[in-house]
């Protein structure tokens, strides 16, 4: 495996005190980094917000034996949506309780999941467990599993009304402008922002007004910085060509998570390969 320079490891989440934890819980791909924080994680960088990228998804398959990584193939997404979450919980041996008391003992107030199918069931269970050892911490939640009234009242009932909020659609300027809230003002009152639920006040699950969507082309392509590059399966990454979709399908909840269909410039694209080749990543997906 190519070792990627020193730079593009962890350098920024050492330098600021970390105002979130971002976590991605499995399944998910184990080849690249989710490009969903990585975007997350510049667009914090660039307004001076420090994070900590926690990667439960990799940690647990660096961790897991021969028989145990073949749950990541694609083929075997289906017992991870059909079997009980705590009951695939036990099929690591302890090892999930182990990773969630490292998340645990993270200083970190506010702990952020991203949350793509199928990994819903499993970050439902994690939240579970986070909240009744530390009921201080606050959760908050995004990602297509977010983007429909019936999802979010799965989530609400699944975690036991454990999730403080929710992100739907855009997660950039939401994320952001709660981290603020928190460090400007009490976190005790209802928290009223574009895009964002407070839970802990509105049990309708209502989907809240969303912001205005945001220019592709001005927003900063993920740099990776604070995630350990070497420890995937491959040196890609996966580049956004856009958002949202020119198709309007009634089965397809993309219009309700992303509004509109956007691009990004040709010349931003370019930018983004070569910073990557600059790195001695030469794949894309």
């Amino acid at each position: 495996m190519l070792e990627t320079k020193n730079l593009f490891h962890n350098c920024f989440s050492n330098s600021i005190s970390e105002e979130i934890l971002l976590v991605i819980a499995p399944p998910w791909g184990v080849h690249h980094p989710p490009m969903s924080l990585g975007y997350l994680a510049r667009y914090l960088k660039d307004r001076k917000i420090g994070y900590k990228i926690f990667d439960l998804n990799m940690e647990l398959f660096k961790r897991a034996d021969t028989n145990q990584k073949k749950l990541w193939k694609v083929e075997n997404d289906y017992i991870w949506r059909n079997t009980p979450p705590h009951e695939m919980m036990l099929r690591f041996n302890g090892l999930f309780d182990l990773l969630i008391n490292k998340i645990i003992d993270f200083d970190i107030p506010l702990i952020g999941f991203s949350m793509v199918d199928p990994n819903q069931y499993i970050t439902c269970e994690v939240i579970k467990k986070i909240k009744k050892k530390c009921p201080q911490k606050l959760i908050v939640a995004g990602g297509p599993i977010c983007a429909t009234l019936n999802e979010r009242k799965w989530l609400k009932n699944n975690t036991k009304n454990l999730i403080d909020f929710i992100v739907v659609g855009e997660g950039e300027k939401p994320l952001t402008e709660l981290i603020i809230q928190k460090n400007t003002s009490t976190i005790d009152v209802q928290v009223k922002i574009h895009g964002l639920l407070d839970c802990r006040f509105d049990n309708s699950m209502e989907l809240p007004s969303l912001p205005n969507p945001l220019d592709l082309s001005k927003i900063a392509f993920p740099d990776y910085d604070g995630f350990d590059l070497n420890a995937y399966e491959a040196q890609v990454v996966s580049v956004m060509w856009s958002r949202g979709c020119i198709s309007n399908c009634a089965f397809c909840k993309e219009k309700s998570l992303w509004e509109r269909y956007r691009t990004r410039t040709i010349e931003s694209i370019l930018k983004e390969i070569r910073f990557y080749q600059n790195k001695n990543i030469n794949e894309f997906v």
